[in-house]
């Protein structure tokens, strides 16, 4: 196949041009004046995976959309106007556009003139040469502008309209400075106490009640009190050594020698070689938000200390009531009466536990599990002495909190069947172990067992048709209150497995 009339004027030279287009880093692509490729240099086969021998006599634009279209990410017409630029030449240059490769996307620049000098005298030379680190660097400068705008945003804690109109970013960030009426922006030098005052915002002017053209030039020392000047100066040093920015709670003077809490946030400014050289200090006047904070603090305490006395005077009647059933059941020797009065007692012992714990507390919310079955199994065991002398007690209860809704009804299932254990599991005195586990499942709730390897329960038990008020009760509970399933397990002794979900608040 012959390569056209520019190749057969001077065949050495276009050999010669040829080897010296193969060493260039642009991809280059040579045509014709009826738009058929004459020439693909190296780097362009490498781009687009097309051998220059396959290239070669091809329509240039059979050749962008079956080399060049199927890289370009994008919808359909936005591929098919990249490509006829490309295949026509545009406009000669100024167009940029991605190419997904299996390394991941690159970006590409394009231009096209005509040809003047042998070999290829009024041929097209077209070039596409890689912009990947450029866009790079261009990606990289737009998101630090990005992150020095949102600092300015952050610091002042407010919305502030701009004027469209004003496009250059001095003028904005200016604009910012004078518009910010409840905040304070003062520039000043990084010399700690010896720091002077280089601008002063309209904001600053009433918040400390200085003049900008009186304050400016004076020490910074004066928007401070004596014992923040030490503060001041550690914050200079490490901005000047580290460039790193400050935020905190601070006191401040105003003019009048009034000291006012602010929320401060210092940010360095550098010079044109990068060094720190000054500051931007943003102070917010807090005092309001700090009066509030106060008659909050104290309304929350006030409702704590109600709440903790409602507690302790629910726990108080209990234990009335509780007292009141130990004298009622001295009046009868009626064991199996003698034996409802205990277990009432129990049960609002039970009850009073939660009261005392939540009054004990410092978070009315929640109650430490571990903790309080601690107690309660101590009582229990203590109450039982006759019965429970050769049981021993295993529990594995730990990081388990529970709030008042869920930890009532599980302190009773378990004084009931733990109380059960002690009546019942260990006849004559024999021996014997109680387990107590609660975990927590990740998603699922909690799975609560209570066993024991005592004589176990009758075969035909069924806790939904049983005549037993403890174990109807502990059904009830865990079904009805907590909204969950209770079975029994398999095995010598016996076992209940509670499993019941996450209450949500």
């Amino acid at each position: 196949m012959t390569r056209g009339t520019p190749r057969e004027k001077g065949p050495a030279r276009g050999e010669d041009a040829e080897k010296i287009l193969d060493l260039l880093d642009e991809g280059i692509i040579i045509t014709d004046g009826s738009g058929r490729i004459l020439l693909v240099n190296a780097p362009m086969e490498r781009l687009t995976g097309i051998p220059g021998e396959a290239a070669r006599g091809r329509a240039i634009g059979e050749y962008i959309d079956g080399s060049i279209g199927p890289l370009l990410p994008g919808k359909d017409e936005r591929k098919r106007g990249i490509t006829g630029l490309l295949s026509s030449g545009g406009d000669g240059g100024g167009l940029e556009f991605p190419l997904s490769h299996p390394g991941g996307q690159r970006w590409y620049s394009f231009s096209s003139r005509v040809l003047e000098d042998l070999p290829f005298q009024g041929c097209r030379l077209d070039t596409y040469r890689d912009i990947t680190e450029k866009k790079g660097r261009e990606i990289a400068f737009r998101e630090r502008e990005g992150r020095l705008l949102a600092i300015f945003l952050r610091a002042m804690k407010m919305s502030l309209s701009r004027d469209r109109e004003l496009t250059e970013r001095e003028r904005r960030l200016s604009a910012i400075f004078d518009a910010a009426q409840n905040v304070g922006f003062v520039t000043s030098d990084l010399r700690g106490r010896e720091s002077r005052i280089l601008d002063f915002s309209p904001g600053a002017e009433g918040i400390f009640m200085y003049w900008k053209g009186d304050i400016v030039g004076e020490k910074l020392a004066l928007l401070y009190p004596p014992e923040e000047l030490d503060l001041l100066a550690e914050i200079h040093r490490k901005m000047k050594r580290k460039q790193v920015e400050y935020s905190g709670e601070i006191t401040l003077v105003r003019k009048n020698g009034e000291q006012f809490p602010a929320l401060l946030n210092m940010y360095p400014l550098r010079d044109e070689a990068g060094k720190v050289k000054a500051a931007v200090s943003v102070c917010i006047d807090i005092t309001i938000l700090k009066r509030a904070e106060a008659q909050i603090r104290a309304s929350l305490l006030e409702k704590e200390n109600l709440l903790r006395e409602i507690h302790h005077r629910v726990k108080n009647n209990m234990q009335v009531v509780s007292a009141l059933l130990v004298l009622q059941s001295k009046k009868t020797k009626d064991r199996q009466i003698l034996e409802m009065f205990r277990d009432s007692e129990h049960r609002i012992k039970t009850m009073a536990l939660i009261h005392e714990k939540l009054y004990q507390s410092r978070s009315f919310g929640t109650i430490d599990l571990a903790e309080y079955l601690t107690r309660l199994i101590q009582y229990l065991f203590r109450s039982y002495e006759e019965r429970s002398a050769g049981v021993a007690l295993q529990m594995e209860v730990r990081d388990i909190a529970l709030d008042i809704d869920t930890a009532l009804p599980c302190s009773l299932i378990i004084n009931e069947l733990v109380s059960n254990s002690l009546k019942y599991a260990f006849p004559e005195g024999r021996g014997g172990k109680i387990c107590i586990r609660v975990k927590r499942e990740e998603g699922k709730g909690f799975e609560m067992e209570i066993r024991d390897d005592g004589v176990g329960l009758p075969p035909d038990l069924d806790l939904e048709k049983t005549e037993t008020l403890g174990l109807r009760l502990v059904h009830g509970l865990a079904v009805n209150q907590l909204g969950g399933s209770i079975e029994t397990g398999k095995g010598k002794g016996t076992s209940f497995i509670i499993r019941f979900p996450e209450m949500k608040k």
